[in-house]
């Protein structure tokens, strides 16, 4: 393998360059790799004693080992794979171009420059990227072909569509020769003759002449013959068949089938043909027609052969019947009266030679091309031949019925929600909506709906304030004459001290947008006892500023408070030195948008001895009732 590069361009030393030994070896070490450049090529040609094509542009996925074609699009050398291609021009499929390789990768110079060995023998190479171990035992030893499956890779077991690339040679080293043969080999075609297990996988009941042979018990790991109705099949037994092949268990057939055409195949017994009315060949399996003493695919005298009433578990599809007919047109069970007259019965005594024949084409496989198309069973794809008539094979056009069924009310959150490409997006919506507490939903006439409790299509939500309609407004205070700010225990008040006029006066905005109909207000307030005695009367008194709508209506500005009775706290007697009760006001009227200024006062000509606090003021506006 050359990995040394060579050097195209010599560096003399040139005057007034230092004198170091770095400046006066380079020409030297230069000539030096050149040799060896040269040494390694000629050593390659010596151990590889193949054509080399050497610098060649490659993909940047070829690996060493890897066979590859030529994309004249790209114009570098690609992996290659073992395929087919429709020719519309013919009519007829073809190799495809990554089929025709022209050798392997031998050495990997850049990510995008290689030498390739196009033919010849070559000593030693690493083949752990062409067929998955370094090939340097004898297991590895043979043939390889171009793999279907994996770009560049390299496979033992011929593929349907065979490019014969490399033979192994097993050798410590992975020494092989390569003989790429890109040659359209569509026409190639393979004898088989296989050998078939004439045996039941299970165990029988034939205790009886003259009767139909049925199962025990049934085996799916043995080699022979299933009763045709078993789960293996997955109920594709054609009309009348009593048994089928186990393919499971014999691989080595099992892995080519079906024959294709499977016209081509053959089955022998005892090395006598046998009539087609017997047995029949599909893509699932060979079924055997006939289920009579002597005439199943085995010998009569078995050395697993039970006696009395097969069990529950027995799956034979020809448990039942009166024993002197199973198909129309067979012979019935019963012996030849003339031979047994004489000491013969009519079945076969001699043990079963079975052996099935076919020829099949290299490249038609079920896995390489489709040899008939059917629409699932319930699927809304019919397929039609060139005159719309349903068809299996030809020419086949593919029609969808989207006219689909149609169910109602499905309960469910997940729904459809986009296509793109041939993926459905789905995810959750909302199915319907469920009253809580204090909501009410009302459906949109025409457009929604209530089933059961639950609100669906489009709805209005409504939230319902229990008992009376009402609605706390935020009050601010806007001033205070000689009203003084305390504290008690790191509590927070205004205080109205005694012996003194003195007053607040707060704001409080009534929205536009309120939705209770004839508001009316009240102010609530949390007084505070300083001193242990009655409470005193508080003053109280409202004054309200109207919305003025329509815009640029001019309204005159009120210059007068309406005074409110008096905030009376007598009834609740006397009140200890740092406890509070609640005082209210009385309702008065207000309309949505107004601005409303209250003033809460205090006269110095009450005997209360101590500071009345104020811990907190709010207002309630609710309907007239």
């Amino acid at each position: 393998m050359v990995t040394t590069p060579y050097p195209t361009a010599l560096r003399p030393i040139i005057d007034g360059q230092e004198v170091r030994a770095l400046n006066a070896n380079r020409l030297p070490n230069q000539l030096v790799q050149r040799t060896d450049h040269l040494l390694e090529r000629l050593n390659a040609l010596e151990d590889g004693e193949a054509i080399v094509k050497r610098g060649v542009a490659i993909s940047s996925d070829v690996k060493v080992g890897h066979a590859v074609y030529f994309d004249p699009q790209t114009l570098e050398y690609k992996p290659g794979l073992a395929a087919t291609v429709f020719d519309s021009e013919t009519g007829g499929f073809v190799f495809a171009p990554s089929s025709f390789v022209e050798g392997i990768l031998y050495n990997k110079i850049t990510s995008s420059r290689g030498d390739l060995i196009l033919y010849g023998s070559l000593r030693a190479l690493d083949w752990t990227y062409a067929i998955g171990s370094p090939g340097k035992t004898p297991i590895e030893a043979g043939q390889y072909y171009l793999s279907g499956t994996i770009p560049g890779m390299l496979t033992k077991q011929r593929p349907a569509i065979s490019v014969y690339v490399v033979t192994l040679h097993g050798t410590v080293d992975g020494a092989a020769t390569v003989q790429p043969t890109p040659r359209s080999g569509l026409e190639d075609h393979i004898h088989y003759a296989f050998d078939l297990f004439a045996q039941p996988a299970g165990r029988l009941n034939c205790s009886s002449r003259d009767s139909l042979y049925t199962f025990l018990t049934v085996d799916t790991d043995l080699p022979g013959w299933l009763p045709a109705g078993d789960a293996i099949f997955n109920g594709m037994a054609p009309t009348g068949a009593k048994f089928g092949y186990n393919l499971r268990e014999h691989p080595d057939l099992e892995r080519i089938w079906p024959p294709l055409p499977i016209e081509s195949a053959f089955l022998e017994l005892n090395g006598v043909g046998v009539s087609t009315d017997r047995y029949a060949i599909d893509n699932t399996t060979l079924w055997w027609f006939e289920d009579c003493y002597g005439r199943g695919p085995w010998p009569v005298e078995l050395l697993d052969c039970g006696s009395g009433e097969s069990s529950s578990s027995s799956s034979s599809s020809s448990s039942s019947g009166s024993g002197d007919e199973f198909v129309p047109g067979i012979k019935a069970c019963i012996s030849d009266p003339n031979l047994a007259l004489m000491g013969f019965n009519y079945a076969d005594p001699f043990a079963r030679v079975m052996k099935l024949y076919f020829t099949k084409m290299v490249v038609k496989t079920n896995t390489a091309v489709v040899t008939r198309l059917k629409p699932a069973t319930g699927s809304p794809i019919s397929i039609l031949n060139c005159d719309g008539e349903v068809a299996e094979t030809g020419e086949l056009f593919l029609n969808v019925n989207l006219t689909l069924g149609l169910q109602e009310n499905t309960a469910g959150f997940l729904a459809l929600k986009d296509i793109v490409g041939t993926t459905f997006k789905r995810g959750p919506v909302v199915e319907g909506l469920i009253a809580g507490a204090n909501v009410i939903l009302t459906p949109v006439i025409g457009l929604g709906q209530v089933v059961d409790g639950v609100a669906q299509g489009r709805i209005a939500v409504d939230v319902s304030i229990p008992g009376s309609e009402q609605a706390e407004l935020a009050t601010n205070i806007v001033a205070l004459n000689g009203v003084q700010q305390e504290i008690l225990d790191s509590i927070f008040f205004l205080q109205f001290e005694a012996g003194k006029n003195s007053s607040l006066s707060g704001l409080i905005d009534v929205p536009d947008t309120l939705a209770i109909s004839s508001p009316r207000l009240k102010l609530i307030f949390r007084v505070l006892s300083r001193a242990t005695a009655a409470l005193p009367e508080l003053t109280l008194s409202v004054r309200r500023l109207p919305k003025n709508s329509p815009i640029c209506a001019r309204l005159e500005l009120p210059n007068t408070d309406i005074p409110l009775s008096n905030l009376d706290m007598t009834a609740c007697g006397t009140v200890w030195a740092g406890e509070y009760i609640e005082a209210q006001s009385e309702l008065f009227a207000v309309e949505p948008g107004d601005i409303v200024f209250y003033t809460l006062g205090r006269l110095s000509t009450d005997t209360y001895p101590g500071g009345v606090g104020i811990l907190r003021q709010r207002a309630l506006i609710e309907t007239a009732g």
